[in-house]
């Protein structure tokens, strides 16, 4: 039993010595950021690693120091970063995206391995610390438990796309978008949509998220293929117009109307994901076509005063020899009606 243990020490003590400098490397690596968009960030920004990397996924049970040697063994770099704005979303909004990238973090995908998003972030629930923000339902923005980490879910299908990995399952949201272009967004729900990918290289995959102060950063890490060029491109691009819909709400004072929705158009675009080694074109592959619905503007305005009849009540009296003609009745505008 004492030879037992005293070898489980060692290999413990031989795999935490490989583990630190690489996990040491990763956590204070620079996230310089890959498009022009994002360079208002902080280059030397560094993201910490949080404790409990075992509970992340990185050391899997009963071999210790296995995975960090796969990083050790050869050369990792970063393959692609992005970042999404959080300060216009609200503090609620922040949190959720908050505990589903501390979820994410430095999670690993081995070769032909799937990275579920449901599976590690977890159901979304007020038990779990998370609040309630805005969401799509039918094409109408509501509030949920959980609402924005869409945003993460979104800008890990970018990463995904952008650096060559199968996507396996992918939603679009039932409305536009701001955080994404059209037909780059990625919408996720516990049980019904998720977002997955397959890790379709020979080298394991590092995935550091990280939602601090009023931005969301992601970044993978591996090994690049020398020579190797992804570029995602639109095609078929055609704008749906919005309408704008009045609805009566006795709360609003008279001479004045309330913006209850701002519009957004919606879109068709066809996704295409172009990739090319040493310069020549060797695979074109549809990602996706995607149909979505604009979001309609809708105005509260107080209710119409209804016109006053004075024949409902009162028998219609006929002079002999005249003929009276029914006036038109006024136009009734019902709620939801298009103006």
């Amino acid at each position: 039993m004492t030879s037992v243990r005293t070898g489980f020490i060692i290999r413990l003590i031989a795999g935490l010595a490989i583990a630190a400098p690489v996990v040491f490397r990763f956590a204070t690596t620079e996230l310089a950021h890959v498009r022009p968009s994002h360079a208002r960030i902080n280059l030397a920004q560094t993201i910490p690693a949080r404790p409990g990397i075992t509970q992340a996924g990185l050391e899997p049970a009963g071999n210790p120091g296995s995975l960090m040697q796969a990083f050790a063994s050869r050369p990792s770099e970063l393959l692609w970063s992005g970042m999404a704005p959080l300060a216009a979303r609200g503090g609620d909004t922040i949190e959720n995206v908050r505990l589903a990238a501390e979820a994410v973090d430095f999670a690993a995908v081995h070769p032909r391995e799937i990275f579920s998003f449901n599976d590690i972030v977890g159901r979304r629930c007020e038990e779990r610390g998370y609040r309630p923000g805005l969401m799509y339902s039918n094409g109408e923005l509501v509030t949920g438990i959980g609402g924005g980490i869409c945003i993460l879910s979104t800008l890990l299908y970018n990463g995904a796309l952008e650096t060559g990995l199968k996507i396996v399952e992918r939603h679009p949201h039932s409305g536009p978008v701001s955080y994404a272009p059209p037909g780059r967004d990625a919408a996720v729900s516990f049980g019904w949509a998720d977002m997955r990918f397959k890790n379709n290289t020979d080298n394991l995959l590092l995935i550091r998220t990280k939602a601090q102060g009023d931005e969301l950063v992601v970044a993978f890490y591996g090994t690049k293929q020398p020579d190797r060029g992804v570029e995602i491109v639109s095609a078929d691009y055609e704008e749906i117009p919005y309408k704008i819909f009045e609805k009566e709400d006795e709360t609003v004072p008279k001479g004045e109307v309330v913006v209850k929705q701002e519009a957004r158009p919606g879109f068709a675009v066809t996704t295409i994901r172009l990739i090319r080694q040493d310069g020549k074109l060797v695979s074109r592959e549809v990602i996706s076509r995607d149909a979505i619905l604009p979001r309609h503007k809708i105005v509260l305005a107080p209710p119409k005063e209804q016109p006053i009849s004075d024949r409902s009540s009162t028998p219609e009296i006929v002079r002999p020899q005249e003929t009276v003609s029914q006036p038109d009745a006024a136009p009734v505008t019902e709620n939801n009606t298009p103006r």
